[in-house]
């Protein structure tokens, strides 16, 4: 959490969305629909992940994907290649109450 704190003081996105860090806000799914969850850290990864993606939205389309980052830069292209097709999210912290919180609330189906 201090490493975060200090790295807000020199890039403000890291401050936004905190909430999401700490599990006191999760992306609103749809609970009649299955959930897969893919956590990619920064946006090299998400760059990676783009494949998977495509063929996870191609081949399941009726269910729900959930992709989680842990940097501004890995949110910021998530939305803008996905937009509102995809959930997105921060990881919360390592932690075992934010842990539980997270998997009880967002309950994938599979996670990648």
């Amino acid at each position: 959490m201090l490493r975060l704190l200090w790295r807000g003081t020199k890039t403000s996105a890291y401050l936004k969305r905190w909430d999401e860090r700490f599990t006191l806000k999760l992306p609103a799914s749809d609970s009649t629909k299955s959930l897969i969850w893919i956590h990619a850290v920064s946006m090299g990864e998400v760059e990676a992940s783009r494949p998977l993606i495509s063929s996870l939205q191609a081949l399941y389309p009726g269910q729900q994907l959930l992709i989680s980052t842990m940097t501004p830069t890995g949110s910021a292209r998530v939305s803008q290649l996905y937009g509102q097709s995809v959930l997105h999210c921060y990881l919360p912290y390592d932690l075992p109450l934010f842990t539980k919180r997270f998997l009880s609330a967002i309950n994938p189906s599979v996670g990648i």
